[in-house]
């Protein structure tokens, strides 16, 4: 890997208003076969060795779809996810096969996250939790295949993230206070309630979790780490007294540190970029952003 440019293609530009004109925008998504992009209502899928353009999928304005969203692939399906629906289409030849549009009133949130043969987002009112945007109402878990809902539960105040564990078969939702509620994959049931903690270095958003799941265990950057199928803290040992304390994950936060896991490694950015060695334990520090 070295770093240089292979290809580039021009963009549609952003649009951050959906009551004003504008090209949509959907952020790509890129696997082996391909990479996807939008421009203007249409999908391009790209090959990502050459940037030579294999196929296009038109966005139909039948779907309900609004200005800005993600796209996000899961085998041979191919999710197109904005506030206002969701619509699932075969990657073979961009024809829809379910399409979800919210209730009058209501959004469907982001992060829509899939897991197994499921996709499980919220449908409810848009607020402002402990800084970051979220949505109050049910949190729902439908089918991949065909958008049949397998069960809807009524959230405990305000989603701001999900997480999906294969390895637990659970799916986490967090609120803006740093809320856990467990439900299991299959129907829905509440398996724990639990908080995540967060160490006293973090000086952005204190109230609101930045978890993401490694290993059958659940991490919030800068606090404490707990197991994802008991929702109790995973213990380590104190480096000079040799007695066990619980694991935490210190990293003194600032501003938008959203974490990328890849194997044992945790990729994140405040002001600084830092590479975490989850398996052992170590960082280190890669640049420092000034300014």
């Amino acid at each position: 890997y070295t770093g240089r440019m292979l290809w580039s293609v021009p963009g549609a530009g952003y649009a951050r208003d959906d009551k004003k004109p504008g090209p949509a925008f959907f952020a790509p998504a890129v696997d082996a076969a391909g990479l996807y992009v939008s421009n203007g209502r249409t999908i391009v899928e790209y090959v990502p060795a050459t940037g030579k353009i294999s196929r296009q999928f038109p966005v139909l304005d039948d779907w309900g779809l609004g200005l800005n969203g993600v796209i996000i692939l899961q085998g041979d399906y191919l999710l197109i996810h904005s506030e206002t629906a969701l619509v699932c289409i075969s990657r073979q030849d961009g024809k829809a096969l379910w399409t979800r549009r919210a209730a009058e009133k209501r959004t469907l949130s982001s992060p829509i996250v899939v897991g197994g043969a499921h996709v499980f987002f919220a449908e409810g009112v848009r607020k402002i939790a402990a800084d970051r945007p979220a949505v109050t109402g049910e949190l729902e878990s439908v089918s991949l295949a065909d958008g049949r809902t397998a069960w809807r539960m009524p959230l405990d105040g305000f989603l701001s993230d999900i997480i999906y564990s294969e390895k637990a078969g659970m799916v986490l939702a967090f609120s803006g206070d740093s809320r856990i509620d467990a439900r299991a994959v299959t129907d829905g049931r509440r398996v724990w309630v639990g908080r995540l903690s967060r160490s006293s270095n973090w000086t952005y958003s204190k109230s609101s979790p930045l978890p993401f799941s490694w290993n059958g265990r659940v991490l919030n950057l800068g606090g404490q780490i707990l197991d994802v199928a008991s929702g109790t803290p995973v213990m380590t040992t104190h480096p000079l007294t040799g007695l066990p304390v619980p694991w935490t994950l210190p990293y003194k936060g600032f501003g938008c540190s959203m974490p990328n896991v890849v194997g044992d490694l945790l990729f994140t950015r405040g002001f600084d970029t830092v590479y975490f060695d989850l398996a052992n334990g170590h960082a280190t520090l890669a640049r420092r952003f000034v300014g």
